[in-house]
Order: C-alpha cells, then structure tokens, then sequence
C-alpha cells in the first residue's frame, strides 16, 4: 500500500447559507495543503465519509439552527463524522495504517487530536459500521 502524502488535498467548504435544500452553490471544492500534526495529533486520510441529516441544521441560519451545536462558519469545511486511515503519527498510541473514527470532515486529510479519535478493529466488523450500526451518528 503507498502512504505517499500528497503536499495538497481537496476539501468542501460552506461559501452561503442554504436557503431551503442545499444547492450545489452553497458549496465550494478547493486545493489546501496537507496539514502537519503536533504533538499528540495525527494526520487521518479519509477514507469513509457519514453525511447525515443533522448537518442541514449545521448550515443553516439562526432562525433554522438548534442553540446546542455551533454552525458552520462560512468558508469552514464541512462537518462530517469519518472513519479514516492514520497516515503520520505523532501521538503515542497511534501508527500509520490505524484505522479510526473521527470527526474530520468533508475533506482528504485531516489533522485529530489523538484523544479525539477511536480505534477501529476490521476483524470485528467492516469499519465503514463505525459511521452507523457500530457508531453514533450525531
């Protein structure tokens, strides 16, 4: 398996406040470096995305959005639970090749905190499952 790390991903980012469905212009794909990790994070390569219903209400305005989780920022990346591939490590804990579940959003690569991240077993279940029956969708 190459773990060649590109210097650029692409990622979706909100650019307007969807106004009834959302639109395809509510959206932006763009080019952005690959981040580094710190100490005590790793750089998690997407590899399952959850698009669920409850980021509609992530997009929205106030008049639309529930007080108890913050909307996206316009020009934010998107919101999404994932289930990725560890591909550089700098937590103790985690190596390339890990599987997690995480919260990295609509993007190729991400940047976690390790303590936000869970270990994903293959030989238990598919790992795509961490995004719904072996996972909490939010």
């Amino acid at each position: 398996m190459d773990r060649t790390i590109p210097s650029t991903q692409q990622r979706v980012t909100l650019v307007a406040r969807p106004e009834g469905a959302p639109r395809l212009s509510d959206f932006a794909m763009s080019a952005s470096p690959v981040p580094t990790p710190a100490d005590g994070e790793v750089l998690v390569r997407t590899v399952y995305l959850s698009l669920d219903p409850y980021l509609r209400g992530r997009m929205g305005s106030s008049a639309t959005h529930s007080s108890s989780t913050p909307m996206v920022p316009l020009g934010g990346v998107m919101e999404g639970g994932t289930v990725g591939e560890v591909v550089l490590s700098a937590a103790d804990g985690f190596g390339p090749g890990d599987l997690v579940a995480g919260n990295s959003g609509w993007q190729e690569y991400a940047v976690q905190p390790a303590t936000a991240l869970r270990r994903l077993d293959p030989a238990q279940a598919p790992v795509s499952t961490a995004l719904a029956s072996w996972g909490c969708p939010a």
